[in-house]
Order: C-alpha cells, then structure tokens, then sequence
C-alpha cells in the first residue's frame, strides 16, 4: 500500500502543478489545488501513521480527513455561484471540521495525556466522542453532497434560461463525481456501523477502508483533470469570435443574470407585462428567429437578444416561457434542429457532411447536434436524413 500511496502523491503533486499553471486563474483553480494537496497530505499521513503512531499525525490525519469533502464543496460552489461563496453565504459546509479540528486540539493540549499505549487505544478503539464526532461528519457530508447535487441541478436549470449552448459549462462531471463522494460516504456508514457493532468485516475492516480511499483518490483524480480544462460560463462567452454583431453587452454569471435587470427599458419598466405587450414582444422575438435568424450563431445568448429588443433578460425569459413554452435553450435549438431539418432535405446539400450542415445551422460540436437533434425528432441526423432521401432515392431509380 505504500508504493500505491507514494503514487497517488506523485499524480496529485502533477495536477497542483498543472492546476497552478493554469492561465487567467480564479479563487476556484486555487482550491482545487488545495484539494489535491489536502489528499496527498492524507496519503502521506496514512503510511506515517502506520509505521509510527503519534499526537501529530494523529491529529493532522483526523483534520484532513474531516477537511477533504468540505473542500471539493468549496470547490463546486465556487463552479456554480461563485458571488455567494465570496459573499459567505455558505461557509458553514466547513462547521464540522472547525468544531473536530478546536475539539481535537483541546483534547490533546488540555484534557489527555496520551502515552503511547493510550494513543494506540484511541486509533484502535476510539471513545464515544469520537465516534460521535466521526459518524456525525458521515452524516453532514451526505447532508451537505445532497444539498449541493440540488445546487448543481438548479444552476443546469438556470444557464438553460440564458445560453443556447450549454455543453461546456453544464457541469454533468461535477454531479458524477459528487454522487460518488456521496455513495462513498454513505457506504462507509454504514460499513463502520457494522464494524462498531461487530456484525461485519471484523477481520478485514482495513482492506475495505483502503477500498474506500481509493475510491476518494480516484474521484479526485478525475476532479482534477476536469477542473483544468473547465471554463465558467463567463470566460467562456466572452470569446466573441465569430459572433453576430449584436449590442455590447456586459458578462453574467448564469446565477446573476437570472435576477439582473439591464439598464435598456425603453419599452417595459416592469417585470410583469401585459397579455398584449407580451405577445407584441413575442412577435419582435419570432422576427429575429425566423427573418434575421439569429439561432444561427452559435454561442447566442439571451442577454444578446434582449438588448435587441431593448428588455430586460427577466421581461423576455418571462415571455419564452409563458407564450413558447420553452427555456431560452430549448426554443433556440428547436430553430436550430428546423434548420438542420430542410438542410437534410435538401438533396443538393448531400455533397456536404452532415456535421458541416449542423455547423451550419447554429450547433457548436457533434455530440450537442447528435442529442439535440434526436431529443427533438427521435431519430439521429443521418437517420433523418437517409428517412428522407429513400423516396427520391426510389423515384430516381
């Protein structure tokens, strides 16, 4: 197990450097590496205290391991609101390892002097504090995960409002790899339940609990190579390459722009229109689809047509989903899909592949093309495509 763990150190030290060599950093890249420092530190601590049990390994294993979770929380809320992480709202996901870390310290300063003897008791056989404090922090961690899985399927929710493309910044790896920390810490309640009670693994509980860390490092691992590559939504829209030239407008985060009101209310001062002027916005909106087909640019966003419209993104997202019933993505990806649809039909556009013709028609890579499309037709595009060329395929032979 010492080689496996040297090893683990070894890639967690690479991905702290590669996460710290990252471009244009934010608060985020900076707990990611603390993450994987926290685990190397736990690894490390681990061998140590299996070859010489002492207060300070002691110690520093308990506050790490309590530290760990609560860190990847950080680290995906940060990913998911970053505003409300600074502003402090949600810090109290690190109340457990505080309390642990003051009572840990007290114990070994103020209360107890452990020998060695009693050291190895504690490590063995902890007291009921401990365990009190151990299968507490099982408890708040999934507490915590299933809260923060509720996070990651608001945000999905949200940036569906506000992007017509939303493969990059939708976060599926985040949810993944929270579901298994949450299966990990849930497995290893109940595992230890049994283990205290002497019901299970009594003569191999130190196999599972490796089986277990591993499962935490390797989730980890893919946390981190996720993490480097990953961009918020606001670095990512802000490449304007390409775009359609629409009014300037300022970066949101997805969280923000759902409650942020431009300062453009030249038609609607409210946030409640009328049955009329709702449909008359509806219209100005089915103009700049169906005239200027605006669906077309790919990284199309709804604070862009807003300022089109000169309303405010809550005005027109109250509009598309009460008269298109639709978010903002899956009205923009209809058009797209209609797009790609008389394309296909198209016999004289058969010379072009059908990713060239999804470009084309606004999509911004295969696999959002391949699943949009199928979401909307039930059939993947080559299978639209052959579907409506047999007939002429029939006539012309």
């Amino acid at each position: 197990m010492q080689t496996i763990s040297y090893i683990g150190i070894g890639i967690l030290g690479m991905f702290v450097f590669f996460i710290l060599n990252k471009k244009h950093k934010q608060l985020s890249d900076y707990i990611l590496a603390l993450l994987n420092v926290l685990l190397a530190l736990f690894l490390f601590l681990n061998v140590w205290v299996l070859q010489s049990l002492n207060a300070v390994n002691f110690i520093l294993q308990g506050i790490t391991n309590f530290a760990l979770i609560p860190t990847f929380l950080l680290y995906g809320l940060l990913s998911v609101s970053p505003k409300q992480v600074t502003q402090k709202r949600w810090w109290w996901i690190v109340a457990d390892t505080i309390a642990f870390t003051i009572f840990i310290v007290v114990d070994f300063t103020m209360l107890t002097q452990y020998t060695p003897q009693t050291l190895e008791a504690l490590y063995r056989t902890p007291p009921l504090i401990y365990h009190i404090f151990y299968k507490g922090h099982f408890l708040f961690v999934i507490l915590s995960l299933i809260w923060f899985l509720k996070k990651i399927n608001t945000y999905q929710q949200q940036i569906k409002t506000q992007y017509s493309f939303i493969d990059p910044i939708q976060l599926d790896w985040l949810r993944w790899v929270a579901q298994i920390y949450l299966a990990n810490h849930s497995l290893s309640l109940v595992i230890f339940l049994l283990y205290n009670f002497n019901i299970l693994f009594t003569n191999n509980i130190e196999i599972v609990y490796n089986i277990l860390n591993g499962s935490i490092v390797i989730a980890t691992f893919y946390t981190s190579y996720r993490g480097i590559k990953h961009y918020s939504a606001a670095e990512f829209y802000q490449s304007q390459e390409g775009r359609l030239k629409l009014n300037k407008f300022q970066e949101l985060t997805p969280e923000k722009a759902v409650i942020t009101e431009t300062k453009s209310l030249e038609k609607y001062q409210t946030s409640s229109l009328t049955p009329e002027a709702m449909q008359q916005l509806h219209q100005q909106l089915i103009v700049l689809l169906e005239q200027e087909q605006i669906y077309l640019e790919p990284k199309l966003q709804l604070q862009e047509v807003a300022q089109q419209l000169q309303v405010t993104t809550h005005v027109l997202s109250q509009t598309i989903n009460s008269l298109s019933q639709k978010t903002f993505y899956h009205l923009i990806n209809g058009y797209r899909v209609g797009h790609l649809q008389k394309l296909l039909q198209d016999e004289a556009q058969k010379q072009f592949t059908i990713l060239a013709l999804g470009l084309e028609s606004g999509f911004n890579s295969k696999a959002s093309l391949n699943r949009i499309f199928k979401q909307h037709t039930g059939q993947t595009p080559r299978e639209y495509q052959k579907a409506q060329m047999a007939p002429l395929e029939s006539l012309n032979s």
